[in-house]
């Protein structure tokens, strides 16, 4: 019982550390901004002006221009928020998980931890029940952002009226989340791999944006690929937001996997990703 509470009071004090430095550390504070700009500038703004003013041609099958501009409206802000958390969204929680764990390295702060009280599996355990809370408040600030972003949208064209129901906001709330935390569990397993903060950045941006986004994009019509693409996590967290309703212009309305199926395969590299963190800190030297 001594020894419950006394891991109990580490686990705590670690806890209140990571809350710390997270919460000094500008980058945490510039990722958010990036990420409620890109929705409310980007995702919302230049996506109203463009489908408002564009020419007629760029309407296709079963998408005209003013579906598009629908697509703003706050009816659609679940699967809205989804496509954005699958792209720029996944790369911010990757580099927040990255920026939290190799900085450690750099800073050399980790052999100071593990001399005084807390373990090791302490510390990483701290930094996963910090950061997972806070991939939940991005996603609660994405879908705030997108409702604000479509009721201004919404209001310009008289149609502010209708928006998700409950359990579908709910479901999406639960998806983002899932979603960004499996990046932000990427992030910290290549802090822990790499131990510097520009290479494991890099990495994790090049396997976003080259292998899931280009490579395994460009390819997709090839059998053998769209079969392998099944076990990615990039290509479930899409069939996930496909669950939510089609983005216009975005390709194929038909997901790849079936909803429970991605949910599946998201936790599942959510415990490897976390599993494979905690058994490469515990094995290594730190100063290695």
């Amino acid at each position: 019982e001594t020894r419950m509470k006394a891991l109990a009071a580490e686990f705590g004090g670690s806890v209140k550390a990571e809350v710390l430095k997270l919460r000094k550390r500008p980058s945490t504070w510039v990722i958010a901004l990036i990420l409620i700009l890109f929705v409310v500038l980007l995702d919302y703004g230049l996506s109203y002006l463009v489908f408002k003013t564009a020419p007629r041609r760029l309407e296709r099958s079963g998408e005209t221009l003013q579906s598009l501009i629908t697509s703003t409206y706050p009816i659609n802000i679940v699967r809205e928020s989804l496509s954005d958390v699958s792209g720029i969204g996944a790369c911010l929680a990757l580099i927040l998980g990255a920026l939290s764990m190799s900085s450690e390295y750099e800073w050399r702060t980790l052999r100071a931890m593990f001399t005084q009280a807390p373990g090791r599996l302490t510390v990483l355990a701290a930094k996963v029940a910090v950061l997972v809370p806070v991939a939940a408040i991005l996603s609660v600030m994405v879908l705030a952002a997108a409702a604000l972003s479509s009721l201004g949208v919404g209001s310009l064209d008289g149609h502010v009226s209708g928006w998700p129901a409950v359990s579908q906001a709910v479901g999406g709330f639960l998806a983002v989340w899932l979603i960004l935390s499996v990046w932000v569990a990427l992030g910290v397993l290549l802090g822990v791999l790499l131990r510097q903060t520009g290479m494991a950045i890099a990495a994790g941006l090049v396997y976003i944006i080259v292998i899931e986004g280009l490579i395994l994009g460009l390819f997709a019509s090839n059998g053998v690929i769209e079969a392998v693409k099944k076990v990615f996590p990039g290509a479930n967290a899409k069939a996930l937001g496909l669950a939510f309703g089609k983005i216009p212009l975005s390709g194929s309305a038909t997901p790849l996997v079936g909803a429970g199926q991605a949910v599946a395969v998201l936790v599942g590299y959510l415990v490897v990703f976390v599993g494979i963190s905690a058994l490469l800190l515990r094995r290594r030297d730190v100063v290695s």
